[in-house]
């Protein structure tokens, strides 16, 4: 499933930069991301080429940041396996939208361009479910994102999460999933 995951986020990756005129270092956009087991709970890290794991909760030097989760569980039909898969962002609102522009929080704003963006980009084998916000629901399997004094994150301006939920069907033995 990370071939189909990896074609996706880049072609997403792309077009994002390039709709919101993002410079290199304004968005920081991964692949899939495992759910592994930190001192408060879990945690979404992105394994990189050396081998290490970096946790990819919210970099407040980016105007976006996004990653993409998989459930735990897949059906699987004869040569066909369907898994849950989530997209999650992070977003700087006052760092995206100038507030001349847009007097009020731009979190609607935001989601809406997101959702064009993703059913335009999206590949085959993707079936957009819905999106979610509430930092609960957006994070509800990374529980180590909260802390006992409190929260890591919260989602009051100027910051903003949320998430899209997808299916995807594919075949595991393919070597051109997508």
């Amino acid at each position: 499933m990370d071939r189909p995951i990896q074609k996706f986020q880049t072609r997403l990756y792309a077009a994002i930069k390039d709709h919101f005129c993002f410079e290199d270092g304004d968005y920081e956009s991964y692949g899939r991301v495992y759910r592994n087991q930190a001192q408060d709970g879990y945690i979404p890290e992105a394994y990189n080429t050396k081998g290490e794991y970096k946790e990819v909760l919210l970099d407040d030097t980016n105007k976006l940041q996004s990653f993409f989760g998989i459930g735990e569980r897949s059906q699987t039909e004869a040569t066909t396996q369907v898994t849950p898969v989530h997209l999650v962002f992070h977003a700087d609102l006052c760092k995206i939208y100038s507030a001349e522009d847009i007097p009020h929080r731009p979190d609607e704003e935001l989601r809406t361009t997101l959702l064009n963006i993703i059913r335009h980009k999206m590949g085959n084998g993707f079936k957009l479910l819905n999106m979610e916000t509430g930092i609960d629901n957006v994070f509800r399997e990374y529980n180590g994102t909260r802390i006992k004094s409190g929260m890591k994150y919260r989602d009051m301006h100027p910051l903003h999460c949320f998430r899209f939920n997808f299916e995807l069907t594919h075949h595991p033995e393919d070597d051109d999933c997508n």
